[in-house]
């Protein structure tokens, strides 16, 4: 426990609240299914619990809005003059904090949705072209760990990837795991679709796609 004593209590109170919040609504979601009633029954839930993970849940309002297919919103708002106009209403770690619900809503909306008979089981390549647009951090991030998974599983498929970067090729490149910063200079968006690509060749469009999901968890929790 010595790590949490330069910790102050109000810190360490507001870390619980929004992991409280997480937690809750990862339960909500638990009990998601493809049906349009329980899609609204869960965001109503959800909505009712969000609050709880702010600073000032009495005065925090949370609404959620879905489309029915892909496209939704996730708005939280205080009252004007709830806080000091020279403060942001928003602490960082709550900001942190509603990404990565908002992630956690849309990967399990993607897996109710795979799920049901006649959907493609390509939905990875939306999900990779909507991160090659919107973050190519996490872009890095899910590339960073596809790249290490075929070096250790398939590394034989990596030797076109490693010409096209005119990088060189190591005898031992089943044992690599390293991050991406750590290889050539490179286009991001080019080298994800060359390794996806790759990837397709390797394995099966639902295992990329729960890869994705996983990776893409993993990423946007562990930063809270």
């Amino acid at each position: 426990m010595n790590r949490y004593k330069n910790i102050s209590k109000e810190i360490l109170v507001e870390r619980a609240r929004e992991l409280e919040c997480f937690y809750l609504v990862e339960e909500a979601l638990s009990n998601l299914t493809p049906v349009a009633d329980t899609l609204s029954t869960t965001f109503t839930e959800i909505s009712k619990i969000l609050p709880s993970g702010f600073r000032n849940p009495e005065a925090c309002t949370t609404e959620i809005t879905f489309d029915g297919k892909t496209r939704g919103k996730l708005t939280v708002i205080y009252p004007e003059n709830t806080f000091p106009r020279n403060e942001s209403a928003f602490l960082p770690q709550e900001i942190k904090m509603t990404h990565a619900i908002v992630a956690r809503i849309a990967e399990s909306i993607s897996r109710q949705n795979l799920q049901q008979p006649g959907n493609s089981r390509r939905d990875w390549e939306a999900i990779i072209t909507l991160l090659q647009k919107t973050d190519h951090e996490m872009l890095l991030y899910v590339c960073e760990k596809m790249f290490t998974l075929l070096a250790k599983t398939k590394p034989e498929s990596l030797t076109g990837i490693y010409c096209e970067m005119r990088a060189p090729l190591y005898e031992n490149i089943g044992e690599m795991n390293f991050p991406l910063e750590s290889l050539p200079v490179l286009d991001t968006v080019s080298f994800s679709q060359t390794l996806f690509e790759t990837a397709a060749t390797s394995f099966d469009d639902a295992q990329i796609y729960e890869h994705l999901n996983l990776w893409i968890y993993q990423g946007k929790t562990y930063n809270l």
